[in-house]
């Protein structure tokens, strides 16, 4: 089920994005959602993470439903933001004792009210120490939001994959934007392209943080 193993093989890729729903009368419009994107057979869709971590739970539970039981491949994200590394080691134990083996590893934005990002102690300052730190638990196919900053020798020397939004396309990465019948277009349209850090084929015009 890892994402990384059915992108880059010449096919077109769909996937949608999900907020997890506050009460219940959400959790069963989304259902009802997902059910009639189910005969697009998306390549796989994703679910958010609230700012400081308060949908760490519904996170967890509806990727794991959305996988194991809707039979759909699906992706969690996570967030550096209000988090230790402890904290964070049992959300990745959590997954993948669910059989959760994509995540898309993020630094997050700042909490509402803040205008700059600060590490939280015992935590993560980025996505790359959050993308190591995810590595040594366990296997995960790992997923990232960067922005280039690179040479132009650097660009075809990490394999990436472009996951979301029309600034992608922009960037040179070859995709189709990610797109969800319910929440925002795009995990990356904020941050720049997203791409994939974890075992992954290099693919024409990709790019690098």
């Amino acid at each position: 089920m890892r994402i990384d193993q059915v992108v880059g093989q010449g096919k077109p890729t769909i996937s949608f994005e999900f907020f997890p729903p506050k009460n219940e009368a959400g959790f069963a419009a989304l259902y009802k959602a997902i059910d009639e994107l189910h005969p697009l057979h998306p390549t796989y869709v994703s679910v958010t993470y609230g700012a400081g971590g308060s949908t760490r739970q519904k996170t967890v539970e509806l990727v794991a439903k959305i996988q194991n039981e809707l039979k759909i491949r699906a992706m969690a994200h996570l967030t550096c933001v209000g988090h230790t590394a402890e904290e964070l080691s049992g959300i990745l134990d959590d997954l993948w004792r669910q059989g959760i083996v994509n995540v898309l590893a993020l630094r997050g934005d700042p909490p509402q009210g803040q205008s700059t990002f600060v590490k939280t102690e015992g935590g993560f300052a980025n996505a790359d120490e959050l993308v190591s730190f995810a590595r040594g638990r366990h296997d995960f196919c790992i997923g990232v939001a960067g922005i280039r900053r690179a040479t132009r020798s650097a660009l075809t020397s990490r394999a990436t994959w472009n996951t979301s939004s029309a600034r992608s396309t922009t960037a040179g990465a070859s995709s189709l934007p990610s797109s969800s019948s319910t929440t925002r277009t795009s995990t990356a349209s904020a941050t720049g392209p997203a791409r994939w850090a974890s075992r992954c084929r290099s693919l024409p015009g990709s790019c690098r943080s």
